[in-house]
C-alpha cells in the first residue's frame, strides 16, 4: 500500500534531497516534496500550507537546523520535525532534541528515516487528536472537572492570568504536596519549585501578549516532563492558561538508550576489521558499513550502497563463478551463504575477500527479501596459503625425484603419500595400513618409532625388509599439517649392496687377520727356532764370555719373539697390549737370572700403553738390554734390591724408564764415550725411536727414554 505524504526539506543540497526521496519511495511513499535554504523561505512555505512533516539538515549556509527547528516550533509546536545529518556525535543529537527535533538520524544511515517518518505521522494524528480534545475540553467548562478527575497520569493546571491556581489534576495537588481541594486560590508563584518564580511569570506574561501556545521540557526530581502552555481567549483577552505536562522520562530514557546504542553500533562497525553489508533483495537496495567501502579503496559512502556497485568490483576471472553461486544460493534459499572471490580496488590493486551471509528475511512468497552478512580481506592468508603450496609443491617435486624412497605416514598407520622410487619397489599402497604396505604383517611393526616420532624426535635406524630382502637406512622426522595434526615423514635409502659390501670386507679382514696372525706364529716359531740354535751352539762353548755373548743374543731374539707372540694372541694385530707383553718378558729374564738374583724384586708400571710393532720391538729389546745389565752389574751376588720399569704417554710423548736401586756405576765410567755392545744397541734403538736418553747416578742407576707416540 502506498502512502502520500507532503514533505517540506530544508537542505541545500538537491543530492541528499533525492537519495532522501529515495529512501522513502522504497518504503512504500510517494512524497511531494518542497526544499528551502533560508529562514524566509522556511517562513513563507509554514505559512502557505499545513505540512505532514517538516526534514531539515542540520548544517545549511547562513543558516542552522537548530534554527529551522526553533521556527518550525514557534509556528507549530506539533508538526513533526526530524534533523538529518552527515555528522557523528551525541552532543548533536542532544542538541537538536532540545530545541524540539522529533528526531535524530545520520545520512549514513537513511535505513532508518522512513520507520521514523511513519513513527512520527502516527504520533503527531495521537496529537492533534489530543490537542482537539483539549481544546473542545477546555472551551467546555462543564467538562473540565471531569477531564481532571480522570486524567491520572497528565499534570493538568488552570491558572488566571494573574497565576492563581482555578483548577489541578490530582497528579498536580500531589506533586506540590497539597490536597486537590484546596488548589483553587493559591498562587503559582509561591509552589513547586519545578521553575522559578520569575521564570513562571515570564512564560505566563508572554503568553498573555503573545496570545499562542508553547511548549517545553523540564527535568523535576529525575523525571522529564513534556510541558505546554494553551491560552483560553475571549473577546480577543487571554482569561485563562491551561498548562498541560505529561511524564516522558521512560521515553527521554530509551531516546537516550537507543542513541548510546547506535552509537556503539556504528563505533563498533568503524571498528572492526570485517565490512559489514545488508541487501534488501525485494527493494534491490543496500546498506554498507564505512569499512565494506574502505575494502575496495574508497571513502564511505563513495559509491552507491547498492548490490550492483559491488558485483562490478568482483575479478572478471571470478564473476561468472560468484554470478553462480550467489544466485544458486538465493535460488535455494537455504544454509549459509560462503564465498571466496577476488576485487579490484580504487587503486588498481587485486584482493582476496571472504564473504559470508545469511538470508534473515523472506516475503509472503516464501521468495528471499532480505540478506545480511559481512566482507573479511584474506589476502595476506591467500598470500600466505599460496607460499605454503608453493613450497609443499616444491617439496613434493624434490621428494619425487629422490632415488631413496619417500613415504608420508599418518599417525594411524594410513599411507598418504609415497614418490615413485618407492611406487616402483614396493607397488600401490591404495587401502593399505604402513605395515600392511611394507612388511606384509596385520598388525603394527614392533620395530616401529611412531612413539618417539609422533613426540617431535627425528630417529634414524637400521631396517630390514624381510619380503624384499633388502636392508634400508631409514630416516624418520615428524612434518606438521594444514590442521595441525603430525604425520611422519620417512626416507628409505637403499644399503644392501653396502651391507653386503661390509659382509665381504668383514670377511676379507677376518681372513687377512688369520692369515697375520698365522705369520706372526710362524715368524714367533723361527725365532724360537734361532733361540734353540743359539742355546744349541752355547753347549759347545767354553769361554764364559762367549757363552754370555750366546745368552744375550738369545734372550734379545726371545724378546722379538714375544712382540709376535702377543699379536698372534690378540684380537688387535694393529697394535700390542704393551703391559701385557712387558709382563711376558720380565717374567722371561727373572726366570733366566733367577738361581743367581733370587733376592731381587721387579715392578713394572706400564699400565695403558698400546703401541705398534715398529715401536714395540725396539722398546722391547731396550727393556731386555737395561734389565739384564741391572740383574748383572747392580747387585752384588748374594745382596737383594729393586729393579723398576716404568712408561707413560702424556699426549704425544712417551716416556720408557728402567731403573734400580743398586750398586750404580762407578764414576770412571763415561756412558757417552764407553759404550758396550748392549749399550750402543740401546743408543741405537732410542736413536730409531727418535728419542732421547737420559741417565741418572742417585739412589742406583736410571735410564729414561723420551721419545714421541706415533698413532697408526
Amino acid at each position: 500500500m502506498s502512502f502520500p505524504v507532503d514533505i517540506l526539506v530544508v537542505e541545500d543540497s538537491e543530492d541528499d534531497t533525492l537519495l532522501l526521496l529515495r529512501a522513502l519511495e522504497r518504503n512504500d511513499f510517494i512524497p511531494a516534496v518542497v526544499r528551502v535554504e533560508s529562514a524566509d523561505a522556511l517562513h513563507s512555505q509554514l505559512e502557505k500550507k499545513d505540512w505532514d512533516i517538516v526534514i531539515t539538515d542540520y548544517s545549511l549556509p547562513g543558516f542552522s537546523g537548530i534554527e529551522a527547528i526553533r521556527i518550525i516550533r514557534q509556528h507549530d509546536p506539533d508538526l513533526p520535525c526530524i534533523m538529518v545529518s552527515g555528522k557523528a556525535g551525541e552532543e548533536i543529537a542532544v542538541e537538536a532534541m532540545r530545541t524540539g527535533a522529533s528526531d535524530y538520524i545520520l545520512k549514513e544511515n537513511f535505513m532508518r528515516l522512513a520507520p521514523a517518518v511513519v513513527r512520527e505521522l502516527d504520533e503527531h494524528i495521537v496529537r492533534k487528536e489530543k490537542r482537539k480534545i483539549e481544546r473542545q475540553l477546555i472551551e467546555s467548562n462543564e467538562n473540565i472537572e471531569a477531564f481532571l478527575t480522570v486524567a491520572h497520569d497528565d499534570f493538568v493546571l488552570i491558572v488566571a492570568p494573574d497565576g492563581t491556581i482555578l483548577n489541578a489534576s490530582g497528579e498536580v495537588a500531589a506533586a506540590l504536596g497539597v490536597d486537590r481541594d484546596h488548589l483553587a486560590g493559591m498562587s503559582l508563584y509561591s509552589n513547586n519549585e519545578v521553575l522559578s518564580a520569575a521564570k513562571k511569570k515570564f512564560m505566563l506574561e508572554e503568553i498573555m501578549k503573545n496570545k499562542k501556545s508553547c511548549s517545553f521540557v523540564v527535568e523535576y526530581e529525575g523525571r522529564h516532563l513534556d510541558c505546554s502552555l494553551y491560552p483560553v481567549i475571549r473577546d480577543g483577552d487571554v482569561v485563562r492558561i491551561i498548562a498541560l505536562a505529561r511524564d516522558i522520562t521512560r521515553r527521554r530514557r530509551m531516546e537516550a538508550a537507543l542513541r548510546e546504542s547506535e552509537l556503539r553500533l556504528r563505533m563498533t562497525l568503524e571498528a572492526v576489521e570485517e565490512g559489514l553489508w545488508d541487501w534488501d533483495i525485494a527493494a534491490d537496495n543496500s546498506y554498507y558499513s564505512p569499512r565494506f567501502f574502505m575494502m575496495f579503496g574508497y571513502e564511505p559512502n563513495e559509491f552507491p550502497a547498492a548490490f550492483e556497485s559491488w558485483r562490478t568490483f568482483v575479478y572478471p576471472a571470478d564473476l561468472l563463478r560468484f554470478n553462480s553461486y550467489i544466485n544458486e544460493y538465493i535460488s535455494e534459499g537455504k544454509g549459509q551463504f560462503s564465498i571466496e572471490f577476488r576485487i579490484t580496488t580504487k587503486t588498481g590493486g587485486i584482493r582476496w575477500i571472504q564473504s559470508r551471509g545469511r538470508i534473515v528475511a523472506w516475503n509472503a512468497d516464501r521468495k528471499p527479501a532480505r540478506m545480511v552478512g559481512t566482507h573479511t580481506d584474506i589476502t595476506e592468508r591467500k598470500e600466505i596459503e599460496n607460499q605454503i603450496l608453493r613450497e609443499r609443491q616444491k617439496m613434493m617435486t624434490i621428494l619425487g625425484a629422490m632415488n631413496d624412497g619417500v613415504s608420508i605416514i599418518s599417525h594411524n598407520y594410513q599411507v598418504e603419500y609415497i614418490n615413485a622410487s618407492m611406487s616402483e619397489e614396493f607397488g600401490s599402497p591404495e587401502g593399505m595400513q604402513c605395515y600392511e604396505y611394507f612388511s606384509n604383517r596385520q598388525k603394527p611393526c614392533h620395530w616401529c618409532k611412531n612413539e618417539e616420532v609422533f613426540s617431535g624426535k627425528s630417529v634414524q635406524y637400521e631396517w630390514y625388509c624381510e619380503p624384499k630382502d633388502k636392508y634400508y637406512d631409514l630416516f624418520a622426522a615428524p612434518i606438521v599439517n594444514s590442521d595441525g595434526t603430525l604425520s611422519k615423514l620417512e626416507i628409505y635409502h637403499d644399503i644392501t649392496k653396502l651391507k653386503q659390501a661390509e659382509s665381504a670386507i668383514r670377511a676379507s679382514l677376518a681372513e687377512k687377520d688369520t692369515l697375520l696372525k698365522e705369520i706372526h706364529h710362524r715368524v714367533k716359531n723361527n725365532l724360537q727356532i734361532i733361540s734353540s740354535l743359539l742355546n744349541l751352539q752355547e753347549r759347545f762353548v767354553r769361554d764364559p764370555a762367549d757363552i754370555d755373548i750366546f745368552r744375550n743374543s738369545r734372550s734379545r731374539v726371545k724378546s722379538m719373539a714375544l712382540i709376535h707372540e702377543v699379536l698372534y694372541q690378540s684380537k688387535n694385530i694393529s697394535q700390542i697390549d704393551f703391559s701385557e707383553y712387558v709382563d711376558k718378558l720380565v717374567s722371561h729374564l727373572v726366570q733366566g737370572h733367577l738361581n743367581n738374583y733370587a733376592g731381587i724384586t721387579v715392578r713394572t708400571d706400564v699400565a695403558g700403553i698400546k703401541l705398534d710393532i715398529d715401536t714395540a720391538i725396539p722398546c722391547g729389546l731396550i727393556i731386555n738390554e737395561l734389565l739384564t745389565n741391572a740383574f748383572k752389574y747392580a747387585f752384588p751376588a748374594g745382596s737383594t734390591g729393586e729393579i723398576g720399569i716404568r712408561m707413560s704417554r702424556s699426549g704425544d710423548i712417551c716416556l720408557l724408564c728402567v731403573y734400580d736401586n743398586g750398586v750404580g756405576f762407578p764414576d770412571t765410567i763415561d756412558f757417552t764415550s764407553d759404550k758396550t755392545l748392549g749399550m750402543n744397541l740401546v743408543y741405537n734403538l732410542a736413536r730409531q725411536l727418535g728419542g732421547e736418553i737420559r741417565v741418572g747416578k742417585e739412589l742406583g742407576v736410571s735410564i729414561c727414554i723420551e721419545f714421541p707416540y706415533i698413532k697408526k
